[in-house]
């Protein structure tokens, strides 16, 4: 298999250039944040795009001016605008102003770097600022290129950075985010929505003084397609990640909260906690037996696959995947595993029989044991693994495809279908509508309210999967494989990216290690919902509700193994196979269905109620909801709801 030789390119790097400028000291330490943002309250969450749109404008005129006229910093700039003679005058007159601006905006983010770098490191606060003068003055003594490349790669590390911060900060953090906004929206002295917007447009002016940063690399840019290029991503590098998140909050987070408020209301499973909080007479509590049902099904195949990353992760092992192996010999493995019912039954088993295992020692003393284990054990690979990954040849190219949009694939598939397959995917990964939440809230205590917990699980969740994707892209891009082969990417691709890389099978073990800590975290946490309602419904102790709920699943596991073999030809609902008919079942009815029933009990006069739902999310310390968010929960929120449901179905 050849390499494919991939470097930043030309655009990506000059975007490069702009973020690397626009994220200097000041964001590290919050202070633009809360001067430009936070204080004014939550409209705070939507001026940074404003304030990136002035910036973006400004940058794209004058970085194709730069181009076209050759002029990569202000002393040419200034005679090709206003001539030879005056152009000369105001070159001086820039000179000075423009020293003595960047000797203060220099001396700043030195100064920044060198204090950060000095708690970092624990050194000498002017050996850090003399480290950091010094490799700023080597990449730039070194041309345009070299730091349109450099900053390519340290946008990516930006990125990542960021990203395991907030995971941290949200994660082991006591850090009251809606007390942040609101205590800076009320000690702001003028707080209106319309200083609001004139602040964003003020500092995007602002940031427009960094412009000459991006002129000085517009020499790398062919022509105006470029340049358009690197603005635009520029722009949609800087708010992606801001409009996932705002995705996760008005959709995911608000959910969460009330499958873990009628959790922890309750201090029940599924259908006892419907019970306990529905009106008299109301039959809410009918839904909990669909929790169970959608838990159980949900487990029939997510067993299977699970039993895949433990098979692939032995074979890495014992050697079955080596160097020197073809392409066929690679993505056969797959194909001749599925063949094989009794091998792919014994791996399903096993996951089986060790989740129950480990559920049936009790919450303490195995779930939270074996979980927190498995979560160390996994930020530790992710790191690894990212790390190696951005290291590969492709990785660039690798990094582009993941994070940049594609305008083809929005014309092929069209812009609703990816916006409401997003939205699936956020029920789906946090397990939305069958009630795998809500036992854990009804194991949570009220010291910190139900929004901050919602948040910190999804930006977690978050964390891991724009991890696993750092993990996958690059490694691809660097060996030539196409990326957009959905789930066979795992078990038939990725194993020749593998063999055909130095080390490969530690990698490749390592790859799958790091796969079935995340897929048997979801395992336990599904399974402790099923023992918990069938101990709590039925009055089953722990180890008699493990050995019937386990042996259930010994056997309603088997369709998903056997549909690969033995029941090749069986399709349950069209030309879906078992498990794609499985999947297909919590995917698109059971997640999207139960969470518009949690959402109607929590906020609906008929169910418990918005202002009961409402009082428990917001008890104890950290982030709260308004109540003015009434009006979005009631009527919006399961508008979108039905809308996945509807899509779903198409």
């Amino acid at each position: 298999m050849q390499k494919k030789k991939s470097a930043v390119p030309a655009y990506l790097g000059v975007a490069a250039v702009w973020i690397g400028s626009h994220f200097g000291p000041g964001f590290a330490t919050g202070a633009f944040s809360v001067r430009w943002y936070v204080k004014y309250g939550w409209i705070g969450l939507i001026t940074p795009l404003l304030a990136m749109l002035v910036t973006g404008g400004v940058m794209y005129y004058m970085l194709e001016y730069a181009r076209e006229h050759g002029t990569p910093n202000y002393r040419p700039f200034a005679r090709a605008c206003y001539g030879e003679k005056l152009g000369g005058v105001v070159a001086v007159l820039y000179d000075i102003c423009f020293l003595m601006t960047m000797m203060c905006a220099g001396g700043l983010a030195f100064s920044g770097e060198g204090k950060l770098l000095q708690g970092f490191l624990g050194v000498g606060y002017w050996t850090t600022a003399i480290i950091t003068i010094l490799v700023s003055a080597a990449l730039c003594l070194y041309g345009s290129k070299l730091l349109a490349k450099s900053s390519g790669y340290m946008m990516y590390a930006i990125v990542g950075v960021v990203l395991l911060i907030t995971v941290l900060a949200l994660t082991h953090g006591d850090s009251d985010v809606s007390g942040a906004f609101a205590n800076s929206a009320t000690n702001a002295k003028d707080t209106s929505f319309l200083h609001a917007i004139l602040g964003a447009m003020q500092y995007g002016c602002f940031q427009s003084t960094i412009v000459f940063n991006v002129m000085s690399v517009s020499d790398v840019l062919k022509d105006k397609k470029e340049a358009r290029k690197a603005i635009g991503a520029g722009y949609v590098i800087t708010i992606v990640l801001m409009i996932y998140l705002i995705c996760l909050l008005v959709m995911g987070v608000p959910v969460l909260t009330m499958e873990l408020a009628v959790g922890r209301a309750s201090k029940k499973s599924a259908v006892l906690a419907y019970k306990a909080l529905e009106p008299k007479g109301s039959k809410w509590h009918i839904h909990g037996w669909f929790c169970l049902l959608g838990c159980v099904m949900l487990m029939m195949y997510y067993t299977t696959v699970t039993g895949w990353m433990v098979s692939y992760f032995g074979k890495f092992l014992i050697g079955t995947f080596h160097a020197g192996m073809s392409t066929e010999e690679a993505s056969g493995v797959f194909g001749t595993m599925l063949s094989q019912p009794g091998k792919m039954a014994f791996w399903t088993e096993f996951v089986v029989i060790a989740g129950f295992l480990v559920c049936s020692f009790g919450l303490q003393n195995g779930l939270e044991r074996v979980s927190k284990i498995m979560m160390l054990a996994l930020l530790g690979l992710i790191l690894i693994l990212a790390v190696h990954s951005l290291t590969l040849s492709g990785a660039a190219e690798g990094m582009k495809f993941y994070l940049l949009p594609s305008a083809k694939s929005i014309e092929q598939y069209g812009l609703g279908t990816i916006i409401t397959g997003a939205m699936n995917q956020a029920f789906f990964t946090l397990s939305l509508g069958i009630a795998a939440m809500e036992i854990f809230g009804s194991y949570t205590a009220k010291t910190h309210t139900l929004p901050g917990e919602a948040v910190r699980i999804c930006a977690l969740d978050t964390f891991v999967a724009l991890m696993a994707g750092t993990i996958i892209f690059p490694a691809c891009f660097s060996f030539g494989i196409e990326a957009n082969q959905g789930p066979s990417l795992i078990f038939q691709t990725l194993p020749n990216v593998f063999v055909n890389m130095a080390g490969g099978r530690v990698w490749g073990a390592l790859f799958f290690l790091f796969m079935i800590f995340a897929s048997f975290s979801t395992v336990l946490a599904v399974f402790e919902n099923i023992l918990a309602i069938c101990m709590d419904t039925f009055g089953w102790n722990r180890k008699k509700a493990t050995l019937i709920g386990g042996v259930a699943l010994l056997v309603l596991s088997l369709p998903c193994v056997f549909g690969y073999n033995i029941w090749s030809n069986v399709h349950v609902i069209g030309a879906r196979d078992i498990l794609d008919s499985e999947d297909f079942i919590v995917s698109n009815l059971l997640l999207p269905i139960g969470s518009l029933v949690y959402l109607l009990f929590c906020v609906s006069k008929w169910g418990w109620g918005f202002d009961k739902y409402l009082a428990e999310a917001n008890e104890g310390q950290g982030l709260k909801f308004s109540p003015k968010l009434k009006v979005y929960f009631q009527w919006i929120l399961p508008i979108l709801i039905l809308i996945i449901l509807i899509q779903g179905l198409l």
